[in-house]
């Protein structure tokens, strides 16, 4: 709590300093830290834009009035004092509407990426299928899962999984591996600058989280061809496509029958998928597109913000 009110004390403070330089406040997931943005912007009539960071179970708003003593109020003023609400996925805009938000107060955004120059997949030197999985290694993402599946494929498969990423839980996903038998099948490459070198050598992107936004994981790997075995959560029916661009599990006994299914693809079925998925990306989330949209938006907010106060 003390650290909260800190925080709200310096964001104030340093708001009210710099009023005259800037005409919108920009906040990055509406948590707790939103309230004394959200608070200041009101106090100075600036347009206050709050970007939402997930959807379903760990919605940022649930998240909020579930804290303690403070959550409801928080909660509220949240929605109270935020001009407008950005949404990345169908999921997070249903979640909004559940909260009393209006329509015109919810713009649908996706996330963008920066398109990889060579998309182009390596193809593997001994037919082997080679399965991915990139991001945070914490609980939400639940890799504990990937590694379950990737475990009940056929001893003789000739498939091996690479997973790069640091967290929380690394040493326990590790130890979880050697328990499966997985020693020598995957390999945890830790923490990297770049991930595209490790997709264009990578045939499917495996994902089991619980929560998402819409997932820049899941988007670079389609930008290169890599199709996506993932769950259902926000963002990704948004995304992929079904048996089309991709696979999309419900269930973790639905999600083994992906993987099995994923290494029994001929090449060419394959390699249709991923150009579905390149395609996908390329029309609709890169970061230029994306830029565009938020700019446009921003301008939309600020010349709404300027007739009302010359009313």
């Amino acid at each position: 709590m003390l650290s909260f009110l800190s925080w709200c004390v310096q964001v104030v403070i340093w708001m009210l300093r710099h009023r005259d330089e800037f005409d919108v406040v920009h906040i990055i997931h509406a948590r707790l830290h939103a309230v004394p943005a959200a608070l200041a912007g009101a106090l100075l009539r600036k347009t206050v834009l709050a970007k939402l960071g997930r959807g379903g179970p760990c919605f940022d708003l649930d998240v909020v009035r579930e804290k303690k003593i403070i959550g409801r109020w928080a909660s509220a003023l949240i929605k109270r004092h935020v001009t407008a609400f950005i949404a990345n996925s169908r999921q997070i805009a249903g979640d909004l509407k559940r909260h009393g938000i209006d329509a015109d107060r919810i713009h649908v955004i996706p996330n963008g990426i920066d398109l990889p120059r060579m998309p182009h997949r390596e193809p593997s030197a001994d037919g082997s299928r080679r399965f991915i999985c990139l991001g945070r290694l914490d609980p939400e993402k639940c890799v504990e899962h990937v590694l379950d599946a990737f475990a009940a494929l056929p001893a003789h498969a000739k498939a091996q999984l690479t997973i790069l990423g640091d967290g929380q839980c690394r040493a326990t996903l590790e130890e979880h591996a050697v328990r499966l038998g997985l020693s020598g099948r995957v390999i945890f490459a830790g923490a990297v600058e770049d991930v595209f070198p490790f997709l264009r050598e990578a045939d499917f992107y495996l994902s089991t989280s619980v929560s998402e936004g819409m997932s820049n994981a899941l988007l670079e790997a389609m930008s290169c061809g890599v199709v996506p075995i993932i769950t259902d959560v926000s963002g990704a029916s948004d995304i992929v496509e079904h048996e089309r661009s991709g696979f999309l599990a419900r269930s973790h006994a639905e999600y083994c029958g992906l993987l099995l299914r994923a290494l029994g693809l001929s090449e060419a079925k394959r390699d249709e998928m991923a150009r579905r998925a390149v395609q996908t990306v390329t029309a609709r989330f890169s970061m230029e597109s994306v830029a565009t949209r938020q700019m446009r938006l921003y301008a939309t907010l600020v010349d709404t913000a300027t007739q009302i106060v010359r009313r």
